[in-house]
């Protein structure tokens, strides 16, 4: 087997990987690989800060009257930071996902148990600052959609007036909607 040549990763950070980190990372890769992507819960936010991810968030407006209201639901995941904050909906794009589509498709099915329909994609895709995730620096794709039906609102996924958004939210959301209004109210 060619011995492969530093790369630029080692380089930078002037560090080197024994053969046997080297093959344990590719037991655990293959592993990950034949998951379908999905890390074990104790490896995930290890992998995630790693290397960028992209994830698409799902903007869902609707008129009401006179009045635009965003879709917005409470974060129940992983990430402490977020957790209990109200959230555009979305999530990361994963190696099973035929299209984007499909991973916008697979996401609105978990966060608002309803099918969506892309319209197009709000703006530049979002390259996370140092320290605004705690997993990195992942890569938004804001996407407006209109749903299939109706979602069921309650507790935790509520519409929001875009002109009163919530105070306990995820920071980067709230600039994005504040910095995108023209956009996001443009039918």
């Amino acid at each position: 087997m060619p011995t492969r040549k530093k790369g630029n990763g080692e380089k930078a950070a002037g560090i080197t990987f024994s053969a046997a980190e080297i093959q344990t990372t590719k037991r655990v890769l293959k592993k990950v690989r034949q998951a379908g992507g999905f890390w074990p819960d104790e490896l995930w936010p290890d992998a995630y800060a790693t290397d960028s991810k992209w994830a698409t968030e799902l903007v869902i407006v609707r008129v009401i009257g006179s009045v635009q209201y965003i879709l917005l639901a409470v974060y129940q995941d992983e990430i402490k930071k977020f957790r209990g904050k109200w959230h555009i909906p979305g999530g990361h794009g994963k190696v099973g996902d035929k299209s984007f589509r499909d991973a916008c498709w697979r996401i609105a099915s978990r966060e608002i148990e309803k099918g969506v329909n892309i319209l197009g994609v709000i703006g530049l895709p979002y390259f996370w600052k140092k320290g605004e995730h705690p997993y990195g620096r992942p890569l938004s794709i804001f996407t407006r959609c209109h749903m299939n039906a109706d979602p069921v609102v309650g507790e935790y996924l509520r519409w929001f007036p875009l002109t009163k958004l919530p105070q306990n939210m995820v920071g980067v959301h709230r600039r994005f909607i504040n910095e995108n209004m023209e956009e996001i109210t443009s039918t």
